[in-house]
């Protein structure tokens, strides 16, 4: 699935199970902004981050860090033409 190790072991993914991924389940606008759903893992924590250029700007946190069982975060943002990106990051607290 082309993730190392480590990164499994903090994602709390399987290593021997390429299906076995980290990714966003869901997203989907919702009144007052969009929605980011995904499975979290007990003893992981969570932040959202976003960035409206993957060349020129850096992802930056959205949302504070979200603990276990916390698997969803709402980004409430004005309807707008530029284009969104997201990210989670996930953490051993």
């Amino acid at each position: 699935d082309g993730s190392n190790n480590l990164t499994e072991y903090v994602a709390g993914t399987d290593p021997l199970n390429a299906q076995s991924v980290f990714t966003i389940q869901e997203f989907s606008p919702d009144v007052g902004g969009y929605v980011i759903s995904w499975n979290s893992v007990e003893g992981r924590s969570y932040q959202v981050l976003k960035s409206s250029n993957l060349i020129f700007d850096e992802f930056s946190p959205i949302s504070p860090i979200l603990p276990y069982p916390v698997n969803r975060y709402t980004d409430a943002v004005e309807r707008t033409e530029a284009q969104l990106f997201y990210q989670i990051e996930v953490s051993l607290p």
